[in-house]
């Protein structure tokens, strides 16, 4: 069973959702004009741990907002997913800079399971950068997202309007 989406860009054909190769799992395939088509298939995850992560770098900043004054967003988040066939093995996570962390990896990811990193920035420190470590055991260890905050607030000139008689 397959089901197909008319799409409303020019130059798509269309998206078709079906189980193109047979494997139990949902695929897809993108038609271009005139007449390409893209066939994009899930496949088993890699052998061994694999990991991802949703972000690399991560910023922090503080804004001036009418009426408000100086926002700062000092909380972020990101994604550890393993894609591999194998378990994962967290062996440490660790942050410098201005900045804190906590999650809820714990010292093994199941293959195909994910876990939330939290980073905060301590905004009363500064400005400045740091970065987030995660050892594990899965190639490219240590992963590591580059983190940076700019504290400094622009003030937003009020302008008033007078109605003209």
């Amino acid at each position: 069973m397959s089901h197909f989406f008319e799409p409303r860009c020019e130059g798509v054909g269309g998206i078709e959702l079906g189980d193109f190769n047979g494997d139990g799992k949902l695929d897809f395939a993108v038609g271009s004009a005139p007449s390409a088509i893209a066939v994009l298939l899930q496949t088993a995850p890699l052998s061994g741990p694999n990991v991802t992560l949703s972000s690399t770098k991560m910023l922090f900043e503080c804004r001036s907002v009418i009426n408000v004054g100086c926002q700062c967003v000092t909380e972020r988040s990101l994604t550890l997913t393993n894609f591999g066939s194998q378990p994962v093995s967290i062996t440490g996570i660790s942050i410098t800079g201005p900045f804190s962390e906590g999650n809820n990896c714990g010292t093994s990811l199941k293959s195909g399971g994910s876990c939330t990193i939290g980073v905060a920035w301590m905004e009363k420190n500064g400005s400045g950068s740091g970065s987030l470590t995660i050892n594990d055991n899965a190639p490219g260890s240590p992963q590591r997202v580059a983190l940076s905050a700019i504290k400094g607030c622009t003030p937003i000139a009020k302008t008033l309007f007078r109605r003209q008689a």
